[in-house]
């Protein structure tokens, strides 16, 4: 069983491995949108990974949202990631407490995170 402190520092060790990726395509002489790109596809399969062992009672009942910059599929380095997370009903209170360990996962990675929970 992992310590608290290996399972918090494994989301950073992650983001860390992705980040030294890109510093290495960028000094082999990727361009600006080759490195916004990948990095978005990166974080994308970063969170998708946590929403799904973290939340996964959400992932049936709710849309999972990149918006800004990052929506987009750009994402630079230190820029935050934006997420809504939208669903036809308020979630349920099993559903907030895996939305928030999701949320505490990506926060543990040391990028700011931008969030709203919304029902429509």
């Amino acid at each position: 069983m992992k310590t608290t402190i290996e399972a918090a520092a494994s989301p950073r060790r992650k983001l860390a491995r992705i980040l030294d990726a890109l510093k290495r395509d960028f000094e082999a002489g990727l361009g600006g949108w080759e490195l916004a790109t990948g990095l978005a596809r990166e974080v994308d399969a970063l969170i998708m990974d946590a929403w799904r062992r973290q939340a996964p009672d959400c992932a049936r009942s709710f849309d999972l949202l990149a918006v800004g910059g990052y929506g987009r599929g750009e994402l630079a380095p230190f820029s935050d990631w934006d997420l809504w997370i939208l669903g036809v009903e308020p979630p349920t209170a099993e559903q907030r407490e895996q939305i928030e360990r999701f949320l505490h996962e990506l926060w543990d990675t040391g990028a700011r995170i931008g969030q709203a929970v919304r029902s429509v």
